[in-house]
């Protein structure tokens, strides 16, 4: 059963084909999914808020640019599909979408273990050089 679910979701009448009348499963996952990545977006500016530390205030700041923009994307879809908007409603605009998020947020892995941990060596080098001056 959960394979032929999985199967389903790559055939190009799922795809390309015009919307069903009533929502799907993956429908209902795609929105539900949008909507945690908006709270996600929420606790990360929450959290960025309350941050001294302004490091950890970019590399959230980049999570949080991540999971505002796929969630109002992601809702702007669910909002065509609950609408019936032909072009827009069509599960490849939902896959696209997430494709996006998916290969921005292995941008954002990379940069964290790459920019953002330099960045940080530096931060704390610079830290014991103020610490004896």
């Amino acid at each position: 059963m959960k394979s032929a679910l999985f199967t389903h979701l790559f055939s190009a009448t799922y795809l390309f084909g015009p919307p069903a009348a009533q929502f799907s499963k993956s429908d209902r996952i795609f929105s539900v999914l949008a909507v945690a990545l908006l709270a996600a977006a929420i606790a990360c500016e929450i959290s960025k808020h309350f941050s001294k530390n302004e490091l950890y205030k970019d590399i959230v700041h980049r999570w949080a640019s991540l999971f505002w923009t796929i969630g109002i994307l992601g809702m702007l879809w669910f909002a065509a599909r609950y609408e019936f908007i032909a072009l827009f409603s069509m599960h490849i605009v939902a896959a696209v979408v997430y494709l996006a998020a998916l290969i921005w947020a292995i941008v954002l892995v990379k940069y964290y273990f790459t920019g953002y941990k330099r960045k940080r060596e530096e931060f704390a080098k610079q830290q014991i050089k103020q610490k004896y001056l």
